[in-house]
């Protein structure tokens, strides 16, 4: 695909508009409306069931054999499924293990954030839900216009500057004990969350389409692994989080 990163950021820029919108919805509802914290799940529910019935009558016309006639199957030089090829390729399960390391720590990180800000910063519950607020922002922000930076630079180059920049913010975020500060660095954290745009240019020349969903299953699997390990790290070492 033509300037896979760019339109791949505005995608994912989408992704982010909605997870900056989601808590200061969830904010209010909480510490405005005086609600209990699940009824935001029940506005979740609705729109997901808009999403359904939007899905079922935009995809109506496209069914698994009009995809095959317009998409033919071309199998690879050295005989096996495209599919085979791009599992016996490395940089798949390179990509693969970066992604459920990346957006592990990215959800991690905008999940756990209005906690620390409680907890550790001894923010006001309304201020702590804005900076949850900021991260998404500068993760939409980030992914939009970061997507035309990486094009001039190249994904590699582009990679590796941005996690040199996030380690510093890091570094920055956790160790300066101010409210203002954290809420900040968070928002250019967030701004430096676009690994996983640059993944097509990095597989690129083996087999975009099949190396796809096995890099992005990987990156779902974090959910479960993360929140159970950040678990366990705040009781078993509750000193590094106070």
């Amino acid at each position: 695909m033509q300037n896979a990163n760019e339109m791949l950021g505005f995608l994912h820029g989408a992704y982010g508009l909605g997870a900056t919108i989601s808590p200061l919805i969830a904010t209010s509802m909480v510490t405005k409306g005086g609600l209990p914290w699940y009824y935001f799940y029940y506005l979740m529910i609705g729109l997901a069931v808009l999403e359904l019935l939007f899905c079922v009558v935009s995809f109506k016309d496209s069914t698994g054999a009009k995809h095959r006639a317009e998409n033919p199957i071309t199998p690879s030089v050295a005989g096996h499924s495209r599919t085979k090829e791009a599992l016996m390729n490395p940089i798949t399960w390179i990509c693969a293990f970066f992604l459920l390391c990346y957006v592990g720590v990215e959800v991690s990180l905008g999940g756990w954030l209005v906690t620390f800000m409680l907890v550790v910063r001894h923010g006001a519950r309304f201020a702590s839900g804005l900076v949850a607020t900021g991260f998404w922002l500068g993760l939409t922000f980030g992914r939009v216009i970061l997507g035309f930076v990486t094009g001039r630079l190249g994904e590699k180059i582009a990679i590796t500057a941005y996690l040199l920049i996030s380690i510093g913010l890091e570094l920055c975020f956790w160790l300066i004990p101010n409210f203002v500060a954290s809420a900040v660095f968070a928002a250019w954290l967030g701004c430096m969350c676009i690994f996983h745009s640059l993944l097509p240019g990095l597989t690129r020349d083996i087999l975009t389409t099949n190396s796809l969903p096995w890099t992005s299953l990987s990156g779902g699997d974090r959910c479960g692994y993360k929140t159970f390990t950040e678990e366990i790290a705040v009781r078993i070492i509750p000193s590094s989080f106070s």
